[in-house]
């Protein structure tokens, strides 16, 4: 799992920079990013559950700095695109980056973490669908 996690941690941009989203607008571009990960969360059902698992940021294992590093990353990047979509005129410009992109990644990790409590049953992209256009309705600016 360490081998697995440090590849993705390494490779998660080329994984998911292929998706050919920098021409698409900020809701566009995160509704196919997040779903991706949703496709790949759901093929990779015992990552997810190592991703997922509290206890490895509780203990000093192997995993711990390979995930908080792929976490860091990853909301790196949707701050990024968060700052894209306010410049364009798309985000509202009274939301907080930070805590906006605690409640994506909170959502993510309710929807994902409740997916895998329930054995894995339905689709992990349509659960996430409902939260995620929910989410952007919220940020969108009116």
């Amino acid at each position: 799992m360490i081998n697995l996690a440090t590849y993705i941690s390494r490779n998660w941009h080329e994984l998911f920079g292929e998706l050919k989203t920098q021409h698409l607008p900020f809701v566009e571009q995160t509704r196919v990013i997040f779903r991706e990960v949703m496709n790949y969360l759901d093929d990779n059902r015992e990552f997810a559950k190592t991703l997922l698992s509290s206890n490895l940021f509780a203990t000093d294992s192997g995993m711990t700095g390979v995930l908080l590093q792929l976490k860091d990353d990853g909301m790196a990047r949707f701050s990024e695109f968060l700052e894209i979509g306010r410049a364009g005129g798309e985000v509202r410009a009274d939301i907080d980056t930070v805590s906006v992109t605690n409640v994506f990644f909170g959502s993510i990790w309710w929807v994902v973490t409740n997916w895998i409590s329930d054995n894995f049953e339905g689709d992990l992209a349509e659960r996430w669908q409902k939260v995620w256009e929910t989410l952007v309705l919220l940020l969108k600016q009116q």
